[in-house]
């Protein structure tokens, strides 16, 4: 599923530009990266913000959660939740926009998508504790 996925969602009646890149982990995590356009008569705001959550290979089911935008930050323009699927047969992701607006549909764009990571890194190793004892990494 790690890609970069290029499509539209609805809002208000207009479709939106959408750049979704996913990059997802052999964990079960995912994080990724929404950029989108609104049209003209949305107000033509643009901007890009980050998520993160979760992605099931075996169903190819996956959802995001908004984190933090990326400068500089649309005035007026929340940040959305993704709720989806990927079909790995014909390389697109498609589902809801969580927190307002609607549906989205969009297609991998390969050119891209191969300068992704092939997987989420792992959380940096933990040393030791104040007790000078190793620990496994906490989520």
């Amino acid at each position: 599923m790690t890609g970069v996925y290029e499509g539209s969602y609805q809002c208000s009646n207009a479709s939106v530009k959408l750049k979704l890149a996913i990059v997802a982990g052999n964990d079960g995590s995912a994080r990724g990266r929404l950029t989108f356009a609104q049209p003209d008569n949305m107000g033509g705001a643009s901007g890009s913000f980050n998520l993160k959550g979760n992605y099931d290979p075996a169903t190819g089911k996956f959802k995001l959660q908004p984190l933090n935008w990326n400068p500089p930050v649309p005035p007026g323009v929340e940040m959305l939740g993704v709720d989806g699927s990927f079909d790995a047969r014909n390389k697109r992701v498609s589902g809801s926009m969580t927190g307002g607006c609607s549906t989205f549909r969009a297609t991998r764009n390969e050119e891209e998508s191969t300068a992704l990571p092939k997987q989420a890194p792992a959380p940096p190793r933990v040393e030791g504790d104040a007790h000078g004892s190793s620990s496994a990494p906490r989520n």
